[in-house]
C-alpha cells in the first residue's frame, strides 16, 4: 500500500517546545506515544512537540468526546478549530461534539514537552455507543455485610453511632457513599 493509500495521521516532530525546527516526520496509525525509558534517537533534548494530522472518519452520526492524555499541554482540533477541553492533570476530555457518519473532518492534535523523564500523548474519543452504553443505571444494593473486628469499639462515619466489634453490621451502601 502506497502512501497516497495510508489511513491513518502524518506525525511532526519538532526539536523545540514551539513547533518550529522539524527534525522528523512521520505516518502513524493513532495517536499513542509512551516513551517510559527513552525517547527515540531524533528527539536530542528535554525541549520538543509534535503535531498529528489527518482525517477523521466517524462511523456513526452522533455525539463524541476526546480523551486527551500528556504530561505536557495540549490541543485538538477539528476543522481547524480548537476544541475546548478540561485539564485534570496529564488527562483531560474535549466537550461534546456532534459529528456525521461517513463525514470527513480534519484532525489535529498537538503536545510538547520541556523537561526529562517520561513522556506520554494519547488520544482516544468516545464514541455515541459508548455515550449509550453510560446511560444504562446498573441496579446496586443499598446495603452490604461489614465485619467489624473484635478488640476495639467502632465508630459509623456517617452516623457517629458506636459499635462493638467481634460481629457483622448491615451497613447503609447508598451509591452517593464512597466505597
Amino acid at each position: 500500500m502506497g502512501p497516497e493509500n495510508f489511513k491513518g495521521l502524518t506525525a511532526k516532530y519538532y526539536c523545540d517546545a514551539e513547533f518550529k525546527t522539524l527534525c522528523h516526520e512521520g505516518a502513524e496509525p493513532v495517536v499513542n506515544l509512551f516513551w517510559y525509558t527513552g525517547w527515540p534517537s531524533f528527539i536530542t533534548g528535554p525541549k520538543f512537540s509534535m503535531r498529528w494530522e489527518g482525517k477523521l472518519v466517524p462511523p456513526q452520526s452522533g455525539t463524541y468526546r476526546f480523551n486527551m492524555k500528556s504530561f505536557g499541554p495540549r490541543r485538538l482540533f477539528l476543522n481547524g478549530e480548537e476544541l475546548k477541553h478540561n485539564y485534570d492533570s496529564m488527562e483531560s476530555w474535549t466537550v461534546p461534539v456532534e459529528l456525521v457518519a461517513g463525514k470527513e473532518y480534519d484532525f489535529a492534535f498537538e503536545t510538547s514537552n520541556a523537561v526529562l523523564g517520561a513522556f506520554r500523548a494519547q488520544v482516544y474519543w468516545k464514541t455515541p455507543a459508548i455515550h449509550a452504553e453510560e446511560k444504562v443505571v446498573e441496579q446496586r444494593q443499598k446495603t452490604r455485610a461489614v465485619y467489624l473486628p473484635a478488640g476495639n469499639p467502632w465508630i459509623d462515619f456517617w452516623t457517629g453511632e458506636t459499635l462493638a466489634g467481634g460481629r457483622s453490621v448491615t451497613a447503609d451502601a447508598p451509591s452517593t457513599r464512597c466505597r
